[in-house]
């Protein structure tokens, strides 16, 4: 699957960065003024996968977002507000294991805000000692893909 570095939220980042219950957003934000809104016309999709197995903690939540300004930290503190495009079902931290695209959606064909982020919320019973997330959009169908 091709995967290009100005589509990528987040590239093996490890979780245990944001351990604790609560809503992060990923390292990195797509400028849609810098590839264009045209790949949106392509109907590209946002992929989620696991690299490293999740162990403790309870479950994630993802949520595509969109905004005027990329965040500078995870906490998202000089967002703002935020429009969400899409977002994920609950995922369980039994579903989070290594090697695994745990959400794969097409991406809306209109967005009207510059940048694309990614909102991670974690429920935890107790903080994630372990587990990388990969996050991208891509314009291949995943192999098996049929949604």
């Amino acid at each position: 699957m091709y995967v290009d570095k100005s589509l990528t939220f987040a590239d093996a980042y490890s979780y245990t960065n944001v351990a604790t219950a609560g809503t992060y957003y990923a390292t990195d934000w797509v400028d849609l003024s810098t590839v264009g809104t045209r790949i949106l016309e392509k109907e590209p999709y946002l992929i989620v996968r696991i690299g490293t197995a999740f162990t403790t903690g309870t479950s994630l939540t993802f949520s595509l977002v969109s905004s005027t300004a990329a965040a500078t930290d995870v906490a998202g503190t000089s967002l703002g507000t935020t429009t969400v495009e899409l977002t994920s079902a609950t995922i369980l931290t039994a579903s989070l294991t290594a090697n695994t695209e745990v959400w794969k959606v097409r991406l809306p064909p209109v967005i009207a805000r510059r940048y694309l982020g990614i909102k991670i919320v974690s429920a935890a019973s107790s903080s994630f000692d372990a587990g990388t997330l990969d996050i991208f959009i891509t314009p291949q169908a995943p192999f098996g893909f049929s949604g």
